[in-house]
């Protein structure tokens, strides 16, 4: 029962990362104004963007959820750094 709770919980993630990423991709304003704010242009927001679909993708499998968390922690500190 643990194990089905962690997939679904991977699953959610998987896919709240393909929403953020699209919206990164298709330049909505809540994600493209802190990027434009701390310098960074649009270039950066396409390769989170991207980055971000490709995470999402991978957390939606069980076997690749592993990749997909790097990629996404990758996203998270790059973003902050």
């Amino acid at each position: 029962m643990k194990t089905i709770a962690l997939y679904g919980l991977q699953a959610i993630v998987g896919l709240v990362a393909l929403a953020a990423g699209y919206a990164k991709l298709t330049g909505m304003g809540f994600m493209a104004e802190p990027f434009a704010t701390i310098g960074l242009g649009q270039a950066f927001l396409t390769v989170a963007g991207v980055a971000q679909i490709l995470a999402g993708l991978c957390l939606l499998f069980p076997r690749s959820g592993v990749i997909g968390a790097v990629i996404m922690a990758t996203v998270r500190v790059g973003t902050m750094g």
